[in-house]
């Protein structure tokens, strides 16, 4: 990608690029957010085992995503 011709000028995308982009963003952070629907395809609730499975699994992601940027900030440091 060649740098713009003069300082002024900016990147732009198109509305199809950002379209795409904010739905990965979407998909991403609904993923790691649990944002699901609290109901199974039965209809029933998750049980307490199920929901108590979620939050173990939202703790670990994010110590994981924590020790991941420690480790980055010491290795730029």
């Amino acid at each position: 990608m060649k740098p713009p011709a003069y300082p002024d000028e900016k990147l732009i995308l198109s509305d199809e690029v950002l379209n795409r982009i904010n739905m990965i963003f979407r998909k991403l952070l609904s993923y790691l957010m649990f944002w699901k629907s609290q109901e199974s395809a039965d209809g029933k609730k998750p049980s307490s085992y199920l929901r108590m499975m979620h939050g173990i699994n939202k703790i670990s992601i994010l110590m994981f995503l924590l020790a991941m940027i420690y480790m980055i900030y010491k290795y730029y440091r």
